[in-house]
């Protein structure tokens, strides 16, 4: 039979699947914030310099902001494909976690439907011998 336990234990292992992919992809987007941030500071410190110093053309600036534009897409990226690859994982976890659960409450439903039947075929032996 199914039981209050064993709810609460498939709940408790999705509910720990789901904690350690809400803490990956934090991490994740954390890495993210951490090299998007890097990368600008250096990228725009020399664009700064550029524009200050007169150094260089306004085409040349806008050339240089295109190529940080870029960086900022392939670090998105880089990110993304991250947290996808974390999220895969995850559904292949939960999915060995429900077709477990889902053997679990099947053989529960089978033994129960056995026991019935046993019980009615005792029953209707008791009555015939009687």
């Amino acid at each position: 039979m199914i039981d209050k336990t064993t709810i609460w234990s498939f709940h408790a292992q999705v509910q720990g699947v789901t904690n350690a992919v809400a803490e990956l992809l934090s991490e994740a987007i954390g890495e993210q914030d951490e090299a998007l941030l890097a990368m600008l500071q250096t990228e725009l410190r020399t664009v700064r310099e550029w524009i200050l110093g007169n150094k260089q053309s306004p085409k040349a600036i806008f050339e240089k902001l295109e190529i940080v534009r870029q960086q900022i897409g392939n670090i998105e990226h880089h990110g993304i494909q991250n947290a996808v690859s974390i999220l895969q994982g995850t559904v292949a976890e939960l999915t060995q976690i429900a077709g477990q659960h889902t053997k679990q409450m099947l053989e529960a439903i089978l033994d129960n439907e056995k026991a019935i039947r046993r019980r009615s075929f005792k029953s209707e032996l008791t009555d015939r011998s009687a």
